[in-house]
């Protein structure tokens, strides 16, 4: 088994582990030096931006304002710099995918961060003051301190819904790579996926029914924007009690919801007859036979030839492999498959530090989104580098 050291290691290289990255390398310069990387994409973001692609997503959906660098302007600026335009959405200025891309790499060089190693870590073993990151191919990491980004997420699927290949959840569908003309299509959910869905396969002619368990749920942004500042984050640290933070976060999120832009596009489509839309219609029934898929929705019933699942995630400590393991030598609370975190964000007072979704016992429901991975950064580096400036005074200094 080979073995290396390192000061720090972060295990997932995706909008949470970079925005980590790079708040520890703003904290301590040096830092990097001394840091691995691990994920099995092999790269930065590689899986973000392959899943953008694969579902044709032109801009996001956090404003300009969110994204992994600790200088909230930071992207405004790289944009204006570099003659990238942002979107104008609903009144909201938003990143393009394109400029969000650019502005990673833009960072990445920026503080000089390294490389991501090509691996899946498959376990770790934590003492006192140091932990052992053991990876697929039998290598094996000894750090200081380990930060796990690789979130909790396991598709939801609802139940009765048969394994079969003509049914898959939104994360294995890829826009570029459609099913042949004249395919009858179900998506089901009413979230901004779904609403993505919709348009991708609409756009290339796929008769398309879009079914939702209510009606539309219209947001600009995935929660209220009262939860990225103290109007509802100040009560949220002040509630001692853990179950009912979680049933705050599970009401804050409250299923899927569109933005009026895409609320909006779907209703042109419905309107002209190119889809059709089914409200207040939840799946009952899902019955895969040799012709078609006939769907039970409600009181409605539709044979259709594949059914696209755009019904989310559901939180899961145990989905993820490396916390289910940490879990099971040292285990702490979970609530409703969240972990009960240390304040610092730190596993039960050891030296591993977990943020994305796993974080939002501590950080609230935006936990998962850019703007919650980069306060979790910020816990993180305080942690990890002793008299680390507040996040405002580190922007100042990166500007």
């Amino acid at each position: 088994m080979t073995r290396t050291d390192a000061e720090v290691v972060v295990v997932g290289a995706g909008p949470a582990g970079l925005a980590a990255t790079v708040a520890l390398a703003a904290a301590d310069p040096g830092i990097v030096r001394n840091m691995a990387v691990v994920d099995p994409s092999g790269g930065w973001l590689t899986d973000w931006h392959d899943r953008m692609a694969r579902q044709g997503i032109r801009h996001l959906r956090s404003p300009i304002t969110h994204h992994p660098h600790p200088d909230p302007l930071s992207l405004q600026r790289h944009c204006a710099r570099v003659g990238l335009p942002h979107v104008n959405r609903d009144g909201r200025r938003l990143p393009s995918t394109a400029g969000f891309e650019h502005f990673v790499a833009a960072i990445i060089d920026e503080h000089d961060l390294p490389g991501v190693v090509p691996a899946a870590a498959v376990d770790v073993a934590v003492s006192r003051d140091r932990v052992t990151v053991h990876l697929a191919d039998g290598a094996a990491i000894a750090c200081r301190r380990l930060v796990v980004a690789t979130g909790i997420g396991r598709p939801h699927v609802p139940p009765g819904v048969p394994d079969d290949s003509r049914i898959r959840h939104a994360e294995a569908i890829n826009l570029r790579d459609l099913p042949p003309p004249g395919t009858r299509l179900l998506v089901v959910g009413g979230g901004l996926s779904a609403a993505h869905l919709v348009l991708g396969a609409a756009a290339a002619g796929l008769p398309v029914t879009l079914a939702l368990r209510r009606k539309f749920q219209v947001r600009h942004f995935d929660v209220d924007p009262g939860w990225m500042g103290p109007k509802y984050l100040r009560g949220f640290a002040a509630e001692p009690d853990r179950a009912r933070r979680r049933s705050a976060i599970a009401e804050a999120r409250g299923g899927g919801s569109m933005p009026p832009w895409a609320r909006q596009a779907i209703a042109d489509l419905e309107r002209e007859g190119a889809i059709e839309v089914l409200r207040h219609s939840p799946l009952v029934a899902v019955d895969a036979g040799q012709r078609g898929v006939r769907v039970r929705l409600g009181t409605v019933e539709r044979e259709v030839d594949a059914v696209w699942m755009a019904t989310g995630f559901e939180q899961d400590v145990c989905a993820n492999p490396l916390l289910a393991r940490l879990a099971a030598r040292n285990p702490i609370p979970v609530h409703a498959g969240i972990p009960d975190l240390d304040d610092d964000l730190a596993w039960g007072g050891t030296p591993v530090h977990v943020v994305g979704s796993p974080a939002a016992l501590v950080l609230g429901p935006t936990a998962g989104n850019l703007h919650g991975q980069r306060r979790a950064a910020h816990r993180v580096a305080k942690a990890v580098v002793p008299g680390f400036a507040p996040v405002e005074e580190v922007a100042r200094h990166l500007r």
